[in-house]
């Protein structure tokens, strides 16, 4: 397989791993490509490996995408192989993380394991937006992301007026710090802090999310995947509004502007095991089935 690496080189951790993993790929006919400065954490020479100065470089000739990190490192990695059909893996390098799949010792037994077809491959749905202003023009790019838009106010302590649109009907005019749109995959992520509910991975729906709404009978809202959701500062809000796309800020939201989202025609894919399923994550992450009156000792 052409296995193409993507990390962050500031994290120690990696370093300790990756050349004994090059060892092991080289050793099993496995070409490697990486970014240079991912290679400079090591002084080993390994004279098959492919290097790259940019980062979507990684994917021009590859089989496999490896995303060294946490949660956040796959939505950077998500980039580079939305809408190709590149697998990507997680490795696990972060804290709590629900998409990389596996720890740095299981790595050579995945790659074993991946080689002869024992693992599934999983489309996940992404999110496509844009900004319009009052007379229909697009102002920029259209943006993907994995996880989810949030548009929150700038300043900490002040709520936001907020209107959501879905279909051209009116939802609501939210009082809150914010609003997000997320994914299926961003269910377990900002959208879980949020209070939203956990869908299936590859559900086709959209979950639209107030942030801290001052209101208890204001809750987050499943929609179809298909669904056209518009966003805009309500018409009393008087303070810019701030775009973020996967936790990355974007854009200012101001005035008559509107934030369009839909289902992007991007998508990615997640290599998983087969014998794991997304329950037997959620246990694992959430401790779903734990006594918690229980001590370590067995003893209430």
């Amino acid at each position: 397989m052409k296995i193409s690496f993507f990390g962050n080189p500031e994290k120690d951790e990696i370093a300790r791993f990756l050349p004994q993993w090059v060892s092991y790929l080289e050793a099993n006919s496995h070409q490697v490509t990486m970014t240079q400065d991912l290679a400079d954490i090591y002084s080993q020479n390994f004279k098959n490996i492919k290097l790259v100065d940019e980062i979507f470089e990684l994917c021009e000739d590859c089989d496999l995408l490896v995303s060294l990190g946490g949660d956040g490192t796959i939505l950077w990695a998500a980039q580079l192989v939305m809408g190709k059909d590149i697998p990507l893996l997680g490795v696990k390098f972060g804290g709590l993380g629900f998409l990389a799949e596996i720890s740095p010792e299981e790595f050579q037994v995945a790659i074993d394991e991946i080689s002869v077809g024992k693992w599934k491959l999983q489309k996940r749905l992404m999110l496509e937006g844009r900004i319009e202003n009052g007379q229909g023009r697009q102002i920029g790019e259209n943006t993907s992301v994995l996880n989810e838009f949030s548009v929150v106010g700038g300043n900490i302590g002040q709520v936001s007026r907020v209107d959501v649109w879905v279909d051209d009907n009116h939802v609501s005019t939210y009082i809150a710090d914010g609003i997000l749109i997320s994914t299926p995959t961003g269910s377990t992520a900002y959208s879980l802090a949020a209070r939203g509910p956990l869908l299936m991975p590859t559900a086709d729906s959209m979950i639209i999310a107030p942030i801290c709404p001052h209101t208890l009978t204001a809750r987050p809202l499943v929609v179809d995947g298909s669904a056209q959701i518009k966003i805009c500062p309500a018409d009393d809000e008087k303070r810019p509004l701030f775009i973020n796309a996967d936790g990355r800020e974007i854009s200012q939201l101001a005035g008559d502007q509107q934030l369009h989202i839909q289902k992007s025609a991007n998508y990615i894919t997640l290599l998983h095991r087969a014998d794991r399923t997304f329950f037997d994550i959620l246990r694992a992450k959430l401790n779903w089935g734990d006594d918690i009156r229980q001590s370590e000792n067995g003893k209430r």
